[in-house]
């Protein structure tokens, strides 16, 4: 049997190797807050998830995989890049990954045969874009935005459903009235100070 502690099939009462340590099938995530928890997992490896769970299911109605075409998701903020990911041979396959929260690019392209193409992807349980290739898309994963606007909180103009800062932000604060007799011809939001 296997005699190694930390092997997902250890046996206590082996009292010879025989090889057989697995060290695969009990990893995963450990931690049962996690939206990735594996209950059958006795050692944790790392990838547990706190923030999206998502699910790339790729089809390809042809059978013989995407031809070269890849599927790949882009932080539009600057953050993380997912894949690319591709299906390599058949009619279907799928990848599971943790994705933080963000406005994302959505790129499936550059192979041949993309009306073969199929894929969706799943947020936490739900369906939340589906396409084929070429496909250029946006989307906001989580409490990600992909709305444009100030994201500055300290800006008179702040847009608190910006996910995308568009340099638009107003800081500049003071008398925007013009009758006051401290009016500040560079202030470009009131601060109600504005002596009439």
């Amino acid at each position: 049997g296997c005699m190694d502690t930390v092997a997902c099939n250890f046996n206590a009462l082996a009292t010879a190797s025989d090889g057989s340590c697995d060290f695969t099938s009990c990893v995963g995530c450990t931690d049962p807050t996690a939206l990735n928890y594996n209950a059958s997992a006795t050692i944790d490896d790392g990838s547990c998830c706190y923030t999206n769970w998502v699910t790339l299911v790729m089809t390809d109605s042809y059978g013989d995989g995407w031809n070269g075409n890849t599927w790949t998701a882009t932080s539009a903020t600057g953050g993380n890049t997912y894949g690319p990911f591709t299906l390599s041979n058949g009619y279907s396959d799928s990848i599971s990954f943790c994705m933080d929260h963000d406005c994302y690019d959505i790129v499936c392209d550059g192979g041949s045969w993309e009306y073969e193409v199929g894929w969706t992807l799943i947020e936490n349980g739900t369906s939340v874009l589906t396409g084929g290739a070429p496909a250029i898309m946006q989307i906001g994963i989580g409490s990600g935005s992909c709305t444009t606007g100030c994201t500055d909180s300290l800006a008179c103009n702040y847009d608190p459903t910006a996910g995308i800062d568009d340099g638009s932000c107003l800081t500049n604060y003071g008398c925007t009235d013009p009758a006051a007799s401290n009016y500040d011809a560079s202030a470009t939001c009131d601060d109600g100070s504005c002596d009439l």
